[in-house]
């Protein structure tokens, strides 16, 4: 679009002041619920800058779009949909068919449309989100990526790997172009396709971009050392979740049993691991000035590592032990970092066997313990299954022997967590005599 399109009467900050626009915030372009001070401000903004004092309609819209988005975020989607659908008949009504305006409005719905599983009706509005969003602000203007993204979610969820990945390059292509100039931009649009790597157990390409993003870091930004460092602690807790996130998704059954044999410490990514950390390291080696607040998080990290590939744990509380001392000043930090539990590594059993006939099941065991000072898991028993017997012992046996956690800190000291629970998802078949 040329810039008198742009100044055009309809303003580009529509989408923002219509649909509080939040997908970009986060890795994974979730959702926030806009609060009726923020939608204040918001047209408070808009008429600082000389607009229109919003109409009825519009005012109608924004609300129907707030009461949508709380359907949403509870998973009430049939009538999240109507929500959206009449605010963004009144926009249309408003500004007209093809104004920017409803092209966020129309992401959310498209969204909606993926969370319910309904992919085929959300390829359809996200292409038309995708289509407003260039007619209104230009062929390469990253507010496109929402749609997009919604597009590769839609694609994904249908089975699509071929058409997802193709929209994944060229959300990659569009952030280069749009974020040439502006390393931040760029590094936040690689961290959500990590991102979205990193949830379907993808980690050879999520590393791929943290390496694209440390290269930026390195050129763009070679004095936050920080920023750095906690991309490096990314990378090694990519390479130690390898093996427990190969477990997510589809393996043969002869793969998958292999990989419950393993002990954690025979699990892949060891060296990768430790070559990441030591990595960070080195980036505050002999440095007076180094930020607590990451050289704690970077002992966690290496005390994660330990957990993982050392036999006993003395070395994993060592490192717990230094980071509480490095957060002695601030004990928020202290117990926001160590004041729980946290799993680090755990390999699911495999689930039971399919068989000749039938409709897939579901099933769950639900497993209670307690988290020893030495980070493993005690006192296991089976709380509740649905069915009984399918899975309850091979996952206490599971737990027992590969459940790794970092225990909770008191007093600078490892205590054991009593009262832990763990709940393990499964398919199963059944045959039909059964």
């Amino acid at each position: 679009m040329n810039s008198s399109s742009r100044s055009s009467p309809e303003p580009r900050h529509a989408c923002g002041m219509l649909a509080m626009l939040a997908l970009g915030a986060g890795l994974a372009g979730l959702f926030t619920v806009a609060g009726a001070a923020d939608i204040a401000s918001e047209l408070g903004a808009a008429q600082d800058h000389g607009d229109e004092t919003p109409s009825a309609r519009t005012l109608e819209a924004e609300a129907l779009l707030l009461r949508a988005r709380e359907l949403r975020a509870t998973g009430t989607f049939d009538d999240a949909e109507s929500a959206y659908q009449d605010a963004i008949a009144l926009l249309e009504s408003e500004f007209g068919e093809f104004s920017g305006a409803l092209a966020t409005p129309l992401v959310e719905l498209g969204e909606t449309y993926n969370a319910a599983g309904r992919h085929l009706e959300a390829l359809v509005v996200m292409e038309r989100a995708r289509h407003l969003h260039r007619r209104a602000f230009g062929l390469q203007d990253p507010s496109q990526m929402d749609a997009i993204w919604g597009l590769i979610r839609a694609y994904h969820g249908m089975g699509d790997e071929q058409e997802s990945r193709r929209w994944l390059e060229e959300v990659e292509l569009l952030a280069q172009r749009a974020h040439a100039d502006d390393p931040d931009a760029l590094l936040a649009a690689h961290a959500r396709r990590a991102a979205w790597f990193a949830e379907r157990g993808f980690g050879h390409a999520q590393r791929d971009v943290y390496e694209q993003m440390l290269e930026i870091q390195y050129s763009e930004l070679p004095e936050e050392r920080a920023r750095r460092s906690a991309l490096l602690r990314e990378i090694a807790h990519s390479w130690t979740h390898q093996t427990p996130m190969a477990m997510r998704f589809a393996l043969d059954r002869r793969s998958a049993r292999r990989v419950t044999q393993r002990e954690p410490r025979d699990a892949a990514g060891q060296r990768e691991a430790h070559a990441a950390l030591e990595a960070a390291t080195r980036l505050f080696e002999d440095d007076p000035d180094a930020p607590v607040d990451e050289l704690a998080r970077l002992s966690i990290a290496w005390a994660h590592w330990h957990l993982v590939w050392d036999r006993e744990p003395d070395e994993a509380i060592t490192r717990l032990e230094h980071a509480w001392a490095l957060l002695e000043d601030t004990p928020e930090l202290r117990d926001e970092y160590l004041g729980r539990a946290e799993q680090v590594y755990f390999v699911p059993p495999v689930s039971p066997g399919h068989r000749a006939r039938g409709e897939p099941h579901r099933g769950y065991a639900r497993v209670a313990f307690t988290i020893g000072p030495d980070g493993r898991a005690h006192d296991i028993e089976v709380v509740d299954a649905d069915p009984p017997g399918m899975i309850d012992d091979a996952l206490v046996d599971q737990l027992a022997r590969t459940g790794r956690f970092r225990p909770r800190m008191s007093d600078g000291a490892p205590v054991a967590t009593p009262g832990a629970h763990l709940t393990q998802r499964f398919t199963y078949r059944v045959r039909e005599d059964d």
